[in-house]
Parts: C-alpha cells; sequence; structure tokens
C-alpha cells in the first residue's frame, strides 16, 4: 500500500497497543477505517465531478457526428436525378485558392532579352544597320 511489509506494520501494530492500550485500540482502528471510507467516498465524488462533463462533452460530439452522417445520407436520397449531380456534400472541402499568373523572370542569355513574350524576335535587335 505505501510500501509497507509485514515487519513494519507489526511494529506499528504493538506501538499503537503499547500507546492506546487494548481498550481504546478497537474504537481508534473503527474510527481510523471510518475516516478512509470517507476520505475514499470524496475523491471518487470529485473524480465523478470531474468527468462527467468531459463524458457529456464526448456524448454531445458523438451526437454531431450521428447527425452529420444521417444529414449526408438523407440529401443523397432526397435530391431528384436532375442536381444530384450538382448538389455539393454538406462537410464540403474548401477549394484550393486560384493559381497565380507567371511572372515572365528576366534571363541573361541575349536571345531571350531580344524576344516578346509571344516569342517573335524583336525588330530593333535583328536589323543589321542599328546595332552599330
Amino acid at each position: 500500500m505505501f510500501g509497507i511489509g509485514m515487519p513494519e506494520l507489526l511494529i506499528v501494530l504493538v506501538v499503537a497497543l503499547l500507546v492506546l492500550g487494548p481498550r481504546k485500540l478497537p474504537e481508534a482502528a473503527r474510527s481510523l477505517g471510518r475516516g478512509m471510507a470517507e476520505f475514499r467516498r470524496a475523491s471518487n465524488d470529485l473524480r465523478n465531478s470531474l468527468t462527467a462533463p468531459i463524458d457529456e462533452i464526448k456524448d454531445t460530439v458523438a451526437d454531431l457526428g450521428r447527425d452529420l452522417t444521417e444529414d449526408d445520407g438523407s440529401a443523397s436520397d432526397s435530391g431528384s436525378a436532375a442536381d444530384a449531380g450538382t448538389s455539393a456534400p454538406a462537410t464540403s472541402v474548401p477549394s484550393p485558392p486560384p493559381a497565380s499568373p507567371r511572372v515572365p523572370t528576366p534571363s541573361t542569355s541575349p536571345a531571350a532579352a531580344s524576344s516578346d513574350t509571344d516569342g517573335a524576335p524583336d525588330e530593333a535587335t535583328d536589323d543589321p544597320k542599328r546595332d552599330g
């Protein structure tokens, strides 16, 4: 219980018998037993008062989960054949944001620098008279 073995327990009982005497020892043992029972009862009440709200929350979450699964099943049964493919489920995953347009990055090659975004060469660099 508290790491007390049989020899230590016998020593405690002998000391209690010497201190209290044979007439008061049974009364002391009875009151000690009542105190331990009261302590056990109080600790069980405390444990129950702490776990009761947690159990209520678990039950509520389980009920909500059942309601969601019932809603998903009834929505597909109650819909018409025309809009069955267009209706979204009750718990849909949000779509990702749209992709940003690609921005051309500057390049160090002269061929890439002389071309427009459409891939055609720039007119100013193709004319040999303007180079020099």
